[in-house]
């Protein structure tokens, strides 16, 4: 912030050797520090401000449960899409353990070793897991969990975006199902295609042994559409025993 001095304060000799510039500011040796400069410090809180409500909007509006917690793994902020994933108001999780008021009992031990890669400054990506709503029923949740560090970058905490998946497990699942089904459709099919082929093959040689007997031992007795017939069907036989 700019330096401000008492009302009445006497200026020293060399203050007032300088003089005061057209544009407001005193001048010194660095004289393109002027106004500019002034406006820039005193306006350096109103912007502040102005980006951090922003960013708030930004938080708000998003579809994403975004959720922060200290290193202890307690609650300290909560977005209106967490309200409406969770079931939980803003008033009813923040400054509860995330541990108790999410997490199912089977998967205790996932929040331990959340923190322990988050305090090493790990980020974790798109874990897939499931927590608990308010009203007991279970979620399939997709999280992306960064640290959170302060001006010096010491990790004071960390930035949870939650990403309701259940519908997408469903369909995977549903997917995942219908290709066994298909799979074992597919193998039923070939072991019918394999037993009809076996079932096939005995008649079909009968039929091509006694008709090449018949043609061998009773071919001068049939006259010639006889004798033209037996050859359709021995290579119908034939052909047959080849697929």
């Amino acid at each position: 912030y700019a330096l401000r001095l008492p009302p009445h304060a006497p200026l020293a000799v060399s203050e007032r050797r300088r003089r005061l510039r057209g544009d407001g500011a005193l001048g010194c040796h660095r004289p393109q520090l002027g106004a500019r400069h002034f406006s820039l410090a005193v306006g350096g809180r109103p912007a502040a401000e102005g980006a951090a409500a922003l960013l708030s909007a930004i938080v708000d509006s998003s579809d994403d449960a975004i959720i922060s917690k200290d290193l202890n793994g307690v609650i300290t902020s909560w977005n209106k899409s967490a309200e409406r994933v969770f079931g939980y108001t803003a008033a009813e999780a923040v400054g509860q353990p995330v541990a108790a008021l999410l997490i199912p009992a089977d998967r205790q031990d996932e929040e331990p070793e959340i923190l322990s890669r988050l305090r090493r400054g790990e980020r974790v990506d798109h874990f897939e897991t499931k927590r608990r709503r308010k009203d007991g029923s279970l979620l399939d949740i997709s999280l992306t969990i960064s640290p959170v560090k302060d001006a010096r970058g010491n990790i004071i905490g960390a930035s949870k975006i939650a990403r309701d998946i259940t519908e997408q497990i469903r369909n995977r699942e549903a997917l995942q199902t219908a290709n066994r089904h298909l799979a074992q459709s597919n193998a039923d099919l070939e072991y019918f295609a394999y037993s009809a082929s076996h079932d096939l093959q005995e008649p079909l040689r009968m039929v091509s042994a006694f008709s090449g007997m018949l043609r061998r031992n009773y071919a001068s007795k049939l006259d010639e559409k006889a004798n033209q017939y037996l050859s359709y069907l021995m290579e119908g036989s034939a052909r047959m025993e080849r697929l």
